[in-house]
């Protein structure tokens, strides 16, 4: 049964206005989605990339929200996850609360066999 670990990395922010401040948000996230891997037939060590776009408003919510990807379910799962996410800082710009708008690309992993080995080891020595 093949297992997935997707790694969100923050390659970039890319920002759509000029702020003093950008929000921070930390987000590293491993699940697996077996159900995905099943459905659409992903190459064990084979990487998508999700596209997403949204904007963080005035008062630290997520608006706007798009993505982009090869399957309409990852598409569906990138914009879940993004949804998850608490409110967050805003932009300041002057002093004041401001919005601003993010491309993020999301790395979604297929793991392979020794790859989820590894991983799973690596983790029992943690715990």
């Amino acid at each position: 049964m093949k297992r997935f670990l997707i790694a969100i990395i923050f390659i970039s922010f890319v920002s759509q206005n000029y702020a003093q401040s950008s929000p921070h948000i930390d987000l590293t996230r491993d699940n697996q989605f077996n159900e995905i891997t099943k459905r659409l037939k992903l190459k064990p060590g084979s990487d998508h990339k999700i596209f997403v776009i949204f904007t963080i408003d005035e008062k630290g919510e997520i608006t706007n929200l798009k993505a982009r990807a090869e399957y309409p379910e990852l598409e569906r799962e990138a914009i879940r996850i993004i949804e998850e996410l608490p409110r967050m800082e805003p932009a300041i710009r002057d002093g004041k609360a401001v919005s601003q708008n993010y491309s993020l690309p999301i790395i979604f992993h297929v793991e392979t066999l020794k790859e989820e080995k590894r991983r799973l080891r690596k983790e029992a020595r943690k715990n």
